[in-house]
């Protein structure tokens, strides 16, 4: 193997886990290979990590960052920056990534990507809240098959129909 692997700040220098920056790969030691990691619906890429016996969830371009620049995500996280895919989410690589505030990540001249963030547009009506509410009320299943599948049907994000369901949105629809 070649590769140049890190030490990644982020699991507390753990042995088992090294970053490598030009590729924007987890090694992990003991299985002597890549990790196999598959992005969540927003399109990032997150592993559970055994550090030390405990356990933790973290995103695959916060332990490269972290690796490349050699500090925790407190550093850049107490300045309240954020971490910015310069080439797209499926580019974990350490110079396609870089820190920016949170508004910088929804401008089009500083991230050319932002439409692929900020999803379709559409909004849902109150008559298409209330009768997402009514087939919940008689849908017997998990939550999120049901998100998914009104999501399609209404051109949204899932979370859109959950945060309904749950009631975080459209709180003034009956």
């Amino acid at each position: 193997m070649n590769d140049t692997l890190v030490p990644i700040p982020e699991l507390d220098f753990c042995p088992r886990y090294k970053a490598n920056l030009e590729t924007g790969k987890i090694w992990d030691d003991e299985r002597k290979s890549y990790l196999k990691i598959k992005p969540n619906l927003y399109g990032y890429r997150y592993s559970t990590f055994n550090v030390n016996g405990d356990m933790r969830r973290c995103s695959v371009h916060t332990l490269i960052y972290s690796a490349g620049m050699g500090v925790k995500s407190d550093y850049w996280k107490a300045m309240r920056l954020q971490i910015n895919h310069k080439n797209g989410k499926d580019d974990d690589s350490f110079k396609s990534l870089e820190l920016c505030s949170h508004k910088q990540q929804y401008e089009d001249e500083y991230d050319p990507h932002v439409r692929s963030k900020l999803g379709k547009g559409t909004r849902l009506s109150k008559e298409d809240v209330r009768d997402i509410r009514a087939c919940y009320e008689v849908f017997e299943g998990k939550v999120s098959y049901f998100a998914h599948c009104l999501s399609q049907v209404f051109g949204c994000h899932y979370i859109t129909i959950k945060n309904v369901i749950d009631g975080k949105s459209f709180k003034n629809v009956g």
